[in-house]
């Protein structure tokens, strides 16, 4: 190896340089003090969209299902009763009163949700009710996969799941963890997708 204050020469396991008397150990500062500032900088944003077209598909099949199984026995009998009018207006009501308090509280969870990938990890952040926080070194990523319903196709939007693995003290053995993060209505996901496994797996190990 040589010198990188004057380029003597000089051997692998040798600290100081013979000539100029550099010390090998600033370089390993220096590297160390340029990564904890590159690791400040974000490399790859990922704030993902309320899509209403698919929440609005996905809360029209909870309430068929609702529907048919606890509503329609009951507005089945009182039907005998009452002018079938009133029945569907009663129907119809509560229908457009859950599909609208079902969508904005679905919004107002993604206000503030952002992914922000650094060069040795993941910060993931939200500024909703439910304030969550998390940092995720990428040396304990094993597995990143794409994930898309049939809904999630019709609407052109992907789920990222994220893994890594956790120590089980039952087995004593390491296992799959369940989603760590778990980024959902991702636009463009196949090129988020390829984006994301590049930097994680292009990221400098850690000292």
């Amino acid at each position: 190896m040589f010198c990188i204050n004057c380029g003597t020469e000089m051997s692998d396991d040798a600290r100081f340089c013979h000539k100029c008397g550099y010390d090998r150990m600033e370089e390993t500062k220096l590297v160390k003090r340029k990564r904890i500032i590159e690791d400040n900088q974000v490399k790859y944003t990922i704030i993902p969209k309320f899509n209403l077209k698919y929440y609005l598909l996905v809360t029209l099949i909870e309430i068929s299902f609702i529907f048919l199984l606890f509503l329609f026995p009951i507005f089945g009998q009182t039907i005998f009763y009452y002018p079938i009018e009133i029945v569907l207006s009663i129907i119809i009501c509560i229908i457009v009163a859950y599909v609208l308090i079902r969508l904005v509280c679905i919004k107002n969870k993604y206000h503030g949700i952002e992914y922000n990938f650094y060069l040795t990890k993941i910060e993931y952040k939200t500024n909703d009710l439910n304030k969550v926080e998390k940092n995720l070194k990428y040396s304990s990523i094993v597995g990143i996969r794409i994930y898309q319903n049939i809904l999630e196709r019709l609407c052109h939007i992907g789920s990222i799941h994220i893994y890594t693995n956790v120590y089980d003290r039952n087995t004593r053995r390491k296992r799959l963890n369940r989603s760590d993060i778990f980024i959902h209505c991702v636009e463009d996901v196949q090129n988020q997708y390829q984006i994301i496994k590049k930097i994680i797996e292009e990221s400098s190990p850690e000292e």
